[in-house]
């Protein structure tokens, strides 16, 4: 069945949620003292306006000033811990609020809110979700509880059996639909609140590790681009310096070989050599020129399709079009003479 389905995969979320939510920083622990301190204060000051009012809002039941610092220290301290320890300090609360409701010792507005503190903090900080489940389930079966017997007990009293019904609805069962339709909105405000809070903190955890490893995806593509780049400049470099070397020590050759022989072919080498020397200073110069000027490097880059294989875009090292020129400089070195064939790598001839 649908519904049952889907109160599995609920179930099965809430023993295994994938997330553990991490401990209180110490910023949070000091905020959560302040709030704490914040709380007893406004506990204090009802509590002298209580007393001041007398037994004609009091109801004469009042407990004496003493008892009613001890429970509202009781009330507003634990929750120093309640990122700590939210289940703890939920079940110290939620015993404190029933004693409380039934000496009279606190307003009840302030105790509420001690209450819904509580829960709120198990829904959003307990790390282990069965356990503030169940703490929850607790602390609302011991509320419906304590509620029904203070509804009993005050079924029972003279002010209760003197009520006249005055609507459609006897006034005893009015009085306790009314608390249980207050504590069901009460319970259930607190645990959404909660449980929306740690969900935002899982989600905002999930956004920081793929933050995370987004940029550390982004430094292994920079990476990857760098050595490419590497890899391309000592290419580029081995292009134009081997062409132009390897020119320049055949011309060389061919003038030593004519140097006494003619010595016109031996001149017109070594200005060969001469000029080929200057052009391979004058490409390694373009080369290392355009590897200074940034904006060449971004052009050349905007025109691959491949950020991480810039185009072929240095004007220094020589391209197709350049091949009739490299062609007209090794036949001007003339010819060279042949290597013999004895002189080989790797098995020699032992003939």
């Amino acid at each position: 069945m649908p519904g049952g389905e889907a109160i599995a995969r609920w179930w099965q979320r809430l023993r295994d949620p994938g997330w553990v939510r991490p401990a209180p920083t110490a910023r949070q622990v000091r905020v959560d003292a302040l709030l704490a301190l914040a709380y007893l204060g406004v506990c204090l000051v009802n509590l002298l306006l209580l007393h001041n009012a007398g037994p004609g809002v009091t109801g004469g039941a009042f407990p004496g000033l003493g008892e009613t610092l001890l429970w509202a220290l009781g009330l507003s301290l634990p929750f120093v811990l309640r990122r700590r320890f939210p289940c703890s300090v939920a079940l110290l609360v939620s015993v404190l609020f029933i004693g409380t409701q039934f000496r009279s010792s606190v307003d009840n507005t302030t105790a509420s809110v001690a209450l819904f503190w509580a829960m709120y903090s198990v829904g959003a900080w307990g790390r282990s979700r069965m356990a503030a489940f169940w703490t929850r389930v607790v602390i609302v079966v011991g509320m419906i509880g304590a509620l029904i017997v203070s509804f009993v007990m005050y079924a029972a009293s003279p002010e209760m059996q003197s009520l006249e019904t005055v609507g459609w609805i006897p006034p005893q069962l009015a009085i306790a639909l009314y608390g249980v339709l207050v504590n069901i909105g009460f319970f259930v405000a607190a645990g959404l609140f909660g449980s929306s809070a740690w969900t935002s903190a899982r989600r905002r955890a999930e956004l920081e590790r793929q933050a995370a490893e987004l940029a550390a995806a982004q430094e292994s593509v920079l990476q990857r681009a760098v050595m490419r780049e590497r890899v391309h400049i000592a290419r580029e470099l081995h292009d134009v310096v081997a062409h132009h070397v390897s020119v320049m020590g055949v011309q060389a050759s061919a003038a030593r070989r004519v140097l006494t022989k003619s010595p016109e072919l031996a001149t017109d080498a070594l200005t060969a050599v001469e000029t080929t020397a200057r052009v391979a200073i004058a490409d390694l110069r373009g080369l290392l020129g355009v590897l200074r000027d940034p904006a060449s490097v971004e052009e050349g880059a905007a025109a691959s399709a491949n950020p991480l294989d810039p185009a072929e875009s240095y004007s220094a090292a020589p391209g197709i079009g350049d091949l009739p020129d490299l062609v007209a400089q090794s036949e001007s070195a003339g010819p060279s003479r042949p290597v013999p064939r004895c002189v080989s790598t790797g098995s020699s001839r032992r003939r």
